[in-house]
């Protein structure tokens, strides 16, 4: 059996992107108003990382730490908010021996942030306009699952 390696970053993304409202109307006060809106956003995305599922008893009376427990499903996963692993996956093993489960068998969760900005350019003079913000506004995050423990 091979172990997996610790950190396994399979899929990693970031994009970054941002739009500026062109200049409106005629009307000084509407184009003062409503033009040179810049609106911008990060997206940060990953997949889960490698976890260690370990048994926390020594079955093995061998005074090792870290024994893992035995494999009784391959459905590690318990798709709530409550529980991230199904415990019913996992058991420890019979006295003086060592768990079958692999090193690293289990996936982490995956992790994704969006960040948004809004800010209004406003003129220094006429021909030059500087980024000043007066209004920027974070977008509320995601609820993000950490690192599980059972």
């Amino acid at each position: 059996m091979t172990a997996i390696a610790i950190r396994t970053d399979r899929h990693l993304a970031t994009m970054t992107v941002g739009y500026e409202t062109p200049e409106v109307g005629s009307n000084a006060a509407l184009r003062a108003v409503a033009s040179h809106w810049r609106v911008s956003g990060i997206l940060n995305a990953r997949s889960g990382n490698r976890l260690e599922i370990l048994s926390g008893i020594d079955n093995a009376f061998t005074g090792i730490g870290n024994q893992r427990p035995n494999k009784v499903s391959d459905d590690f996963y318990a798709h709530s908010l409550t529980s991230y692993f199904n415990r019913a996956a996992f058991a420890q093993p019979a006295a003086g021996t060592l768990g079958d489960l692999p090193r690293n068998a289990a996936v982490g969760p995956n992790f994704w942030n969006v960040d948004l900005a809004v800010s209004k350019l406003v003129a220094a003079c006429r021909h030059a306009p500087a980024g000043a913000p007066p209004g920027v506004v974070q977008s509320p995050q995601p609820f993000q699952l950490g690192r599980p423990a059972c």
